[in-house]
């Protein structure tokens, strides 16, 4: 229930965010940009972390 609960909220903000952004398009290029730093940093921080435990 607790689980239902939040994913309902999260959709919920996401949904005001993304209305939010696309109501000017500055934000769209910088929203996108913002998407691709996140991606990068995570592939970037899993990547070392197997190489660490390859090593080990």
């Amino acid at each position: 229930m607790l689980v239902f609960f939040s994913s309902a909220l999260f959709c919920f903000c996401l949904a005001i965010f993304v209305a939010r952004i696309f109501q000017n398009e500055q934000s769209i290029l910088g929203f996108c940009n913002t998407i691709n730093l996140y991606v990068l940093m995570s592939y970037l921080a899993s990547h070392q972390s197997f190489n660490g435990s390859k090593k080990g």
